[in-house]
C-alpha cells in the first residue's frame, strides 16, 4: 500500500502542477479578456465571485456522492475534464456574456474533484505519513503556479493581447494534466458495519468552526498585492508585486513538505497553529508603516505560513474523519473554509476603502492568531 500509495500523491500532484500552470496562465489574463470583451470591472468581479461561490457549493455534493460509491477516481477525473474543456471553451469567447457562463462552469470543476481528491490522497496513504503527502501534493501543485506565472509573463511578451490564443494555450495544457490521473489507483475505502450514516466527532466540528474562523481573516491575496505595490516607485510599481507574489509562492512551495513531515512528527495540529501564527505575523507586519526590506520579510512569512498550514489542515481533516465518510466532511471543510475566505475578502475590501489599509491586515491578524490559541487549546483539551 505504501509504495502504491506515495505513486498515487506523486500522480496526483503531477496532475496538479500541470492544472496549476494551465490555471495560473488563465488567472492572469482573464480579467483583461473580460476587459477586452467589453466587460467592465463589476462585470469582473460578479464573474469570479459567482465561480467560487458554485465551485464551494460543489465540493459538500462531490465528497458525498465519492462516500456513497466508495470511488474517488472517477468523480476527479470529471472534475478536472469539466475544467479543461471550459478553459479551452474560454479562448472562443467572443462575449463576456460567453465568460459569465463559462467560467462558473470551470469552477464547478474544481469543486467537483477537490474533495474527491484529497479523500483519495489520504486513503492512498498512511496516517503517520498524510502530512508528508498533502504537503507534497501542495508543493507540486504551487510550483505548477510559479510556472505559470512566468509563462503568462512571457506569452503577454510575444502574443501581446492575443487573449484568445494565450488561453488556448492553458487550455491545452490543462488537457495534459488528465495524462498522469489516468495511471493513478483507486483507493476503496473498506466496508465496515453497516450504517446508514457515520458519526463524526464533536472535536472535528471544532477544528472546522476554528479553521473557517481562520479563512474569514485568510482573506485574497489581491489585498496582500495591492499592499505590495506601495513598497515600490515608478515603474516598479507595476514589476514589483508580481515580484513579491512569486517569493510568496515559492515559498510556499519550498516549505509545503518539510512542513507536512514536521506535522508527522510533531502532531498536525501543532503544524496548522504554527502556520496561523505566521500568517498572523506577517499581517501584523504589514499593518505597520515598514520599508521594502521588511516588506520582502512579511511575504516571506506570508507564503511560508501557507507551507504550514494549507496542506496540514487537509491532512488533520482527513485523520479527524471517520473513513466512510471522508469525502463529504472534507467537503464540508473545503466550503467552509471557502465561503469565509470569501466573506473575509468582502469584509476585509470594506475595511480598506472605509478605515484603510492598516486595519485590514489589523483584522486579519487578530483573527489568525485568535484561532492559532483556540486551536492549541482545542489540542491541549484533546
Amino acid at each position: 500500500m505504501k509504495v502504491k500509495g506515495w505513486r498515487n500523491i506523486k500522480l496526483l500532484g503531477a496532475t496538479s502542477f500541470l492544472t496549476d500552470v494551465s490555471s495560473e496562465i488563465m488567472h492572469s489574463v482573464l480579467p483583461f479578456f473580460i476587459v477586452s470583451l467589453g466587460g467592465g470591472g463589476l462585470i469582473v468581479g460578479v464573474i469570479g465571485g459567482l465561480g467560487d461561490v458554485i465551485s464551494n457549493i460543489f465540493k459538500v455534493i462531490s465528497g458525498y456522492i465519492s462516500d456513497k460509491i466508495r470511488r474517488c477516481k472517477s468523480i476527479v477525473a470529471l472534475g478536472y475534464f469539466i475544467s479543461s474543456l471550459s478553459k479551452l471553451l474560454l479562448s472562443f469567447s467572443t462575449s463576456w456574456l460567453h465568460v459569465m457562463v463559462i467560467r462558473p462552469v470551470e469552477r464547478i470543476g474544481k469543486g467537483i474533484r477537490t474533495a474527491p481528491r484529497d479523500a483519495l490522497i489520504a486513503a492512498s496513504i498512511d496516517e503517520s505519513q498524510r502530512g508528508r503527502a498533502f504537503g507534497l501534493h501542495r508543493a507540486l501543485d504551487t510550483a505548477g503556479a510559479i510556472l505559470g506565472v512566468i509563462l503568462a509573463i512571457a506569452l503577454l511578451k510575444f502574443l501581446g493581447e492575443a487573449y484568445n490564443q494565450i488561453l488556448l494555450i492553458a487550455g491545452i495544457i490543462a488537457f495534459t494534466a488528465l495524462i498522469p490521473l489516468a495511471f493513478v489507483e483507486e483507493a476503496k475505502v473498506e466496508k465496515r458495519r453497516m450504517r446508514e450514516t457515520a458519526r463524526i466527532p464533536l472535536r472535528t466540528w471544532i477544528v472546522i468552526i476554528v479553521m473557517t474562523i481562520f479563512a474569514v481573516g485568510n482573506f485574497t491575496y489581491m489585498l496582500f498585492l495591492l499592499r505590495g505595490e506601495s513598497f515600490f516607485t515608478g515603474e516598479m510599481r507595476l514589476i514589483g508585486p508580481i515580484v513579491l507574489y512569486l517569493i510568496f509562492n515559492i515559498l510556499y512551495t519550498v516549505t509545503a513538505y518539510p512542513a507536512g513531515a514536521l506535522a508527522d512528527k510533531i502532531g498536525k495540529h501543532w503544524a496548522t497553529v504554527m502556520g496561523y501564527i505566521l500568517y498572523g505575523v506577517s499581517c501584523l507586519g504589514l499593518a505597520m508603516k515598514i520599508n521594502l526590506v521588511a516588506g520582502i520579510a512579511m511575504f516571506i512569512l506570508y507564503g511560508a505560513s501557507y507551507g504550514f498550514f494549507d496542506g496540514v489542515q487537509r491532512a488533520l481533516i482527513s485523520d479527524l474523519s471517520p473513513p466512510e465518510a471522508r469525502g463529504t466532511v472534507l467537503g464540508v471543510f473545503h466550503s467552509l473554509t471557502g465561503f469565509g475566505t470569501l466573506a473575509g475578502s468582502i469584509i476585509a475590501g470594506l475595511m480598506w476603502e472605509t478605515m484603510g489599509w492598516n486595519w485590514t491586515f489589523m483584522f486579519g491578524a487578530v483573527l489568525a492568531l485568535t484561532s492559532a490559541l483556540t486551536l492549541a487549546v482545542v489540542t491541549v483539551k484533546g
